[in-house]
């Protein structure tokens, strides 16, 4: 194999990063490395984004939840003990591997705030969160379709149905 350098945006890599932790989330790939993956793009996407895009990452969730800093220290926790060992090298993470999920579904926000664009793996993405979390969706006739659908139509643990679904349109 030839490996040549190729220009790259950051909205190309975080874009790139989106598409394969989706890929590996549905493929159910190691939740420590989509966590990498996901924890990388949301960052570059919160920058890019002038801090005003995500959902978890901003100044209103610190301020509602009365820890102002130790809120973001809780939501960047595991992200910078997968990249970082400068001043925990002996400490051992209780990693619970559901929280990259909440990072991902930010990531393809901020991506289409950021672009306007909604990828079809994205839209997947999006339509697997709201049925597997239909109490984190604040619009209500969208959250009531969700608890419906995911009760009578589509089972949100089929995992097969989702990534053949991506397949479809790669």
């Amino acid at each position: 194999m030839r490996f040549e350098i190729v220009p790259v945006t950051k909205i190309d890599a975080v874009k790139q990063q989106i598409d394969e932790a989706i890929w590996m989330f549905f493929s159910r790939r190691n939740p420590i490395a989509i966590h990498s993956i996901v924890g990388a793009a949301h960052q570059v996407l919160h920058d890019l984004t002038e801090h005003n895009s995500s959902m978890i990452k901003n100044d209103r969730a610190a301020t509602a939840s009365n820890k102002g800093k130790d809120w973001y220290r809780r939501i960047n926790r595991e992200y910078n003990f997968f990249k970082h060992a400068d001043s925990d090298k002996d400490k051992v993470l209780q990693f619970d591997p559901f929280l990259h999920t909440y990072y991902l579904v930010d990531c393809v926000y901020m991506y289409r705030a950021l672009t306007g664009e909604s990828p079809h793996n994205h839209k997947i993405f999006d339509a697997w969160f709201a049925l597997s979390n239909p109490n984190a969706i604040g619009n209500q006739s969208i959250k009531s379709l969700a608890e419906q659908t995911s009760k009578n139509i589509l089972d949100p643990d089929n995992f097969d149905y989702f990534l053949e679904e991506i397949k479809k349109h790669s």
